[in-house]
């Protein structure tokens, strides 16, 4: 009786492309940024673990920070997203609210029972003092949340 399996030929092309897929994912060509010569950590990663700490995971898009001696700060409100989406009050609680967007948006924390409506073009401010000192917490549109429309804030 007369096998009918695969011959040598293709079991080698098999172990070949096998140890070639391999070989091609153990080098990506990228290296982990290094440490520089002061033993200083990259501008990137510094950037990154101030974010965390502000519960922010988008480390492309800034925080807005602000002290006691700064302008109120000012949130952008446009169609399905704020910006900033992370924002850090230090020695402050109160925050400038504008709607740059189209649509009717609105700003709240559930933390601190805020909730604001802005029509489009509009703008108002909102204090969050009963934020103060509770670390951080999420803030979001309550028409647009399910699409994104929502960020991290701080109050210290």
């Amino acid at each position: 009786m007369v096998s009918a399996g695969p011959g040598p030929y293709p079991r080698a092309v098999g172990r070949t492309l096998i140890c070639l897929v391999l070989l091609a994912s153990g080098c990506t060509g990228t290296e982990p940024p290094e440490a520089g010569p002061t033993g200083t950590p990259p501008a990137e990663q510094i950037q990154r673990e101030s974010h965390l700490v502000a519960g922010h995971d988008r480390p492309e898009l800034p925080c807005l920070e602000a002290g006691p001696d700064d302008p109120p700060p000012r949130l952008e409100m446009g169609d399905t997203f704020f910006a900033p989406s992370c924002v850090v009050l230090r020695g402050r609680h109160d925050l400038r609210l504008a709607n740059g967007g189209a649509l009717e948006h609105s700003f709240g924390v559930r933390d601190a029972g805020v909730s604001v409506d802005l029509e489009p073009g509009a703008s108002g401010e909102v204090s969050l003092e009963d934020l103060r000192g509770s670390g951080s917490t999420e803030f979001f549109c309550r028409f647009h949340a399910s699409a994104g429309m929502t960020g991290t804030i701080t109050v210290a």
